[in-house]
C-alpha cells in the first residue's frame, strides 16, 4: 500500500510515468498475495475503492502496460471487470 500511495500516486504529479511504473509494480505484488489467498477481504475493500482511481491511471498508459495492468486487474478483482474494460476502450478509442 505504501509503494502504490508515496512511490506511485504521488511521485505521478512530477514524473507520471515513472508513478505508473510503480502503481503497476504494486498490483503484481497485490497479486502475488491474491494467489496465496484468493479471498482476502483487505484485497476487495483496496479495489472497491480504488478501481476508478486505477482506470483513471492507466486509461493514459502504454499500450503494452495496459494489456500487463488489465491482465492482473481482472484476475484478482473480477467484480470490477467493468470499469476496467474502459481502460481497454480508451487504448482501442471506442
Amino acid at each position: 500500500m505504501y509503494n502504490y500511495h508515496r512511490n506511485g500516486l504521488d511521485l505521478m504529479s512530477q514524473r507520471a510515468e515513472e508513478g505508473r511504473a510503480n502503481i503497476a509494480e504494486s498490483l503484481r505484488d497485490l497479486q502475488k498475495v491474491f494467489r496465496k489467498r484468493p479471498s482476502t477481504y483487505i484485497l476487495q475493500m483496496f479495489f472497491d475503492s480504488k478501481s476508478g482511481e486505477l482506470v483513471n491511471v492507466f486509461s493514459k498508459s502504454f499500450p503494452d502496460e495496459r494489456t500487463r495492468v488489465l491482465a492482473i486487474l481482472n484476475e484478482i478483482d473480477p467484480s470490477n471487470g467493468s470499469k476496467y474494460a474502459k481502460i481497454a476502450e480508451e487504448e482501442t478509442g471506442l
